[in-house]
């Protein structure tokens, strides 16, 4: 089992018998916040007997504790019902057909099997844990999914399954609006101003990042394997045919190799600086923390940029020759 990349977590294998091998074709597009109807202890062996039938991708304990049961390549059997009055949006749009378990992922919490809230330990491990799997596992698909950091994407069970668990998970509202903007504060981080406008024919200061530019702005992207143009073209909000306009040394474009570079148009190189982070970058440039870090794979870890590294910046929605 391929553990998420969290500080401190404890891998406690659940049985095979418990999950789908895998997701069907289907990547992960939100999480589910469970309650266990029991402890953190109980929630352990009851995944690991065959029996149970029954299964999520993590658990949560009062001490702030996480325990992942399951590779998130699998598909725990944790709220595959579909009930009638079920208001997930993403069950809408996935189709009341298609089992929740192969493009969600569900987190349990110990409740001591009497409906406790969680602790404050607890509440920020599992922010912190639903943090790590937007930003590493839901967030790069965005650009597929739509998926973002918000109540149509992070689900109670009991908005899938209402007649059989209408409390699970019993959380408050508050408490879970709470809970919604703590994953968001994490994987943003904390929101940064807007910078300041430069009057016309102003250079900028060390200190403010470039303006991408509307017309004529052009960026080489260093082709990775498995790239193609049209992959290419969704990442950077340009059309194939712009690409290929771009790139006319290149003659056959469906043959691009690691390694090659492929000049983007309305997009810009950009330089880090002291204080950047990836989450402000994006709101500053206005394209979208999954859009960005789609356009920059070489990134393996968004929450450590260093000051030098360059950045592929897409140009931003609306602005000219991007398609929409």
């Amino acid at each position: 089992m391929q553990l998420v990349k969290l500080p401190g977590i404890v891998a406690v294998a659940g049985h095979a018998a418990n999950a789908y091998p895998d997701r069907q074709g289907f990547v992960q597009e939100g999480i589910v916040v469970h309650t266990m109807a029991g402890t953190l202890a109980g929630c352990d062996s009851w995944f690991a007997n065959p029996a149970a039938q029954a299964g999520t991708h993590f658990g949560v304990g009062r001490d702030g504790a996480v325990h992942q049961y399951f590779d998130l390549g699998q598909g725990p059997f944790a709220h595959g019902r579909v009930e009638p009055g079920y208001t997930a949006k993403l069950v809408r749009d996935n189709g009341e057909d298609v089992n929740p378990n192969w493009y969600l992922i569900g987190i349990e919490h110990d409740d001591l099997g009497r409906g406790e809230l969680p602790t404050p330990a607890q509440f920020e491990a599992s922010a912190r844990l639903a943090a790590v799997l937007f930003q590493d596992h839901i967030l790069p698909h965005a650009v597929r999914t739509r998926a973002n950091i918000d109540r149509d994407h992070i689900l109670r069970h009991t908005d899938i399954s209402p007649q059989s668990r209408p409390h699970c998970c019993g959380w408050p509202d508050e408490m879970f609006t709470r809970y919604i903007a703590r994953v968001r504060a994490l994987v943003e981080g904390p929101a940064a101003p807007s910078p300041t406008p430069r009057p016309a024919g102003t250079p900028p200061t060390h200190t403010e990042p470039a303006v991408v530019p509307e017309q004529g702005a052009m960026a080489a992207y260093l082709v990775r394997a498995g790239d193609s143009f049209g992959d290419l073209a969704a990442r950077f909000g340009v059309s194939v045919a712009q690409l290929q306009a771009a790139n006319p040394q290149i003659a056959d474009p469906s043959r691009i190799g690691p390694g090659q570079r492929v000049q983007v148009p309305g997009a810009a190189t950009y330089t880090v600086q002291a204080g950047d982070t990836f989450a402000r970058l994006a709101t500053r440039f206005g394209v979208g923390f999954a859009r960005l870090r789609a356009t920059n794979p070489q990134v393996d870890d968004p929450t450590r940029i260093r000051v030098g590294q360059e950045l592929l910046v897409p140009a931003a929605a609306g602005t000219p020759g991007t398609p929409g």
